[in-house]
This record gives structure tokens, C-alpha cells and sequence, in this order.
């Protein structure tokens, strides 16, 4: 078992070799495919999800401490952490204020970057997923 739903997230898992899979779906995560960004985000967060090795699997853990520390070594990464973080925080609140947690979830959930040109393609892709719960926030109240 790499991640048991219902504990508490304080790290991601990103897949380096083998094969992982969610249970009670059949989505499997294969190497370059992560799990448990949010927890990188947001505070006192749950897994959703139990996720287990199908394989002999290598995973990088990733935890809160080596963000702060990076934080800390890396002014650079310091600013692009905290914008991820805002943005990942504002469309988590905007995807629990909407019925379509499930669609969202996924658009919401992609990974920090490292580079400027990532950061501004990821930026480019929040304020879509902004747009889509603004559409549907209205068509709920056409409704």
C-alpha cells in the first residue's frame, strides 16, 4: 500500500519505475504519473484514495520539509511555490463551491513547476480551470 484513503496526506509520491493502481478503478499510474500533490498544498488533507503497488515499484517522496527547505536554499523556487499554492488553494475552494468536484479535481491537481516557461503554461491553465467554474457556477444558478 503506497497511500490508504482516509489518512492524512503530508507528502507526493511520484513514480520513477513500476506500476501503481487505484483501487476500486482502473486507472493505473505508471512511471513519470504522481499522487498526493495536494498534500504539498493544502493543510490537514485526506487521502481520497488507496493506492498500491502492482509491481516492485521506485517512488521519489516528496514531503512538506524538503518544500520548505528548497523555500529556504531557492528564493526562485520560493516565489513558484507560493504562487502554485495560492492557485492550487483557490481552485480547490472554487471546486467545493461547485457540483463538478469530480471533474475539477483532475484540471486542479497539476504538478508544480520548476521552469518559467512550465510556471506560465501552468498559470495559463488555472485561470481555464477558473473559467470553468465561473461557466458552471452559472449554469447552476440558470438552472
Amino acid at each position: 500500500v503506497v497511500v490508504q484513503a482516509g489518512h492524512l496526506a503530508q507528502c507526493m509520491f511520484y513514480v520513477i519505475s513500476g506500476r501503481l493502481t487505484v483501487l476500486g478503478s482502473q486507472d493505473v499510474l505508471e512511471p513519470r504519473a504522481y499522487v498526493g500533490d495536494g498534500s504539498l498544498f493544502l493543510e490537514n488533507s485526506v487521502r481520497r484514495e488507496t493506492i498500491v503497488a502492482m509491481v516492485s515499484s521506485e517512488l521519489l517522496h516528496v514531503g512538506r520539509t524538503l518544500m520548505e527547505d528548497l523555500q529556504g536554499e531557492i528564493p526562485a523556487f520560493r516565489r513558484l511555490y507560493k504562487l502554485y499554492k495560492r492557485e492550487y488553494q483557490r481552485a480547490y475552494r472554487a471546486a467545493h463551491q461547485t457540483w463538478a468536484w469530480g471533474a475539477l479535481a483532475v484540471t486542479a491537481m497539476e504538478s508544480m513547476a520548476l521552469h518559467q516557461k512550465t510556471a506560465k503554461r501552468k498559470t495559463m491553465g488555472f485561470a481555464r480551470l477558473q473559467q470553468q467554474v465561473q461557466l458552471r457556477k452559472s449554469r447552476q444558478f440558470t438552472r
